[in-house]
């Protein structure tokens, strides 16, 4: 999934299985690769995104009655 314009983000989702298939050591969650991405080393889209999360979640929308 992504986002492009005026700062991209994107995200993969995937399944725990298929995910396990890219680690380099499976006892350890970070050894998997990180650094392929078109806009790779660019912030500004990462700290965009979680700062719309914060606001998500601080300002409750997407909180339900009932």
């Amino acid at each position: 999934m992504a986002k492009g314009g005026y700062a991209a983000i994107s995200c993969t989702v995937t399944t725990e299985r298929v995910f396990a298939m890219f680690k380099d050591a499976p006892e350890d969650g970070m050894s998997y690769f990180r650094d392929i991405s078109t806009f790779g080393g660019c912030t500004a889209g990462p700290v965009g995104a979680l700062e719309n999360m914060r606001i998500i979640e601080d300002e409750g929308l997407l909180e339900t009655d009932g």
